[in-house]
């Protein structure tokens, strides 16, 4: 799927609402290869819109956060577009993957880690709403063997 079918699949979904300025930072988000800070958001937002302030680009990331179109990676401060857009109100966990040589990210469904977080949760009697597992590490691309 490309990035304009992404933009235009959301588009479509009633409780969103895609404003051109939510576009544009969607647009960066897509063509990211790897987590962005709010000012990396920003920095390439003034590219397209010279008068954009730092609230701006906060707000609109806080909007995808809370629509579950963009995930907080919370041990970097940064943020990752989720790889799930297709199904992004799945009420499923993922297993966020960062690579520490090329720091790309890789979001993971995985059936049997959400049956172990499901048997954990009700293990210690646990009401999980949301997570993101974040793993650190080495990726296929870069591993030497």
């Amino acid at each position: 799927m490309t990035k304009t079918d992404t933009i235009n699949q959301l588009m479509l979904d009633s409780e969103l609402t895609i404003t051109p300025l939510r576009k544009d930072v969607l647009d960066i988000f897509l063509a990211a290869k790897k987590p962005l800070s709010a000012y990396d958001v920003l920095r390439k937002l003034k590219k397209k819109r010279p008068n954009a302030q730092p609230p701006t680009a906060y707000r609109v990331i806080d909007y995808f956060v809370e629509k579950k179109i963009i995930h907080r990676v919370e041990t970097e401060n940064k943020y990752v577009c989720c790889s799930q857009l297709s199904n992004f109100k799945s009420p499923n966990h993922g297993v966020l993957f960062l690579c520490h040589r090329c720091n790309n990210s890789f979001e993971f469904m995985d059936e049997e880690f959400l049956r172990a977080l499901k048997s954990f949760s009700k293990k210690h009697k646990l009401a999980v709403n949301e997570s993101l597992v974040e793993l650190k590490g080495i990726c296929w691309n870069c591993r030497v063997d």
